[in-house]
């Protein structure tokens, strides 16, 4: 009996068949200060091997389109990287058919989440800065405080990306 439930936890988790296909929509992005933009955004996602697929990122359209070539490679279990093919290795994991990543760039943290639903991507990009620590110090009890460092977040982008 504990090896059926422990089944699910062994084998590796490629990314499945239905992740494949070119999806586009528009990347709503807005920021904290009101500003709010819209783009045109695609995501081409092809497998090259058993275990690595193309995926290629498009924001903009004619003259202002720019690509991201990009490759998403297995791992093991549920954990993947996204090679940005520029020497930035980005880990995602994937959980309930979303993959998830979290890193800083300049001092700007961001959460990113792709999540595969039927025909559908929906991306969403947090990105906080400012990182502020409270905490480290003894209550009343003489009990250690942790510290704990929060981020303000600063600027959101979501996008319902439908399989062309």
């Amino acid at each position: 009996m504990l090896l059926f439930l422990s089944l699910p936890f062994m084998g590796s988790t490629q990314l499945d068949k239905s992740w494949e296909g070119v999806f586009s929509g528009e990347l709503q992005s807005a920021n904290l200060k009101g500003s709010k933009v819209s783009y045109h955004m695609e995501l081409h996602i092809k497998p090259l091997n058993s275990g690595t697929h193309e995926w290629i990122i498009v924001y903009g359209e004619d003259s202002l389109r720019q690509e991201r070539n990009y490759q998403l490679i297995h791992k093991e279990g549920n954990s993947f990287v996204l090679d940005e093919q520029n020497s930035i290795l980005i880990p995602m994991s994937m959980h309930n058919n979303s993959l998830h990543s979290v890193f800083e760039v300049q001092g700007n943290l961001l959460h990113v989440i792709y999540t595969l639903n039927q025909d559908k991507i929906t991306f969403s990009l947090i990105s906080a800065g400012k990182k502020e620590e409270s905490g480290g110090e003894k209550d009343e009890n003489e009990q250690e405080i942790p510290v704990v460092t929060t981020f303000v977040t600063s600027a959101f982008q979501t996008a319902e990306l439908i399989r062309q």
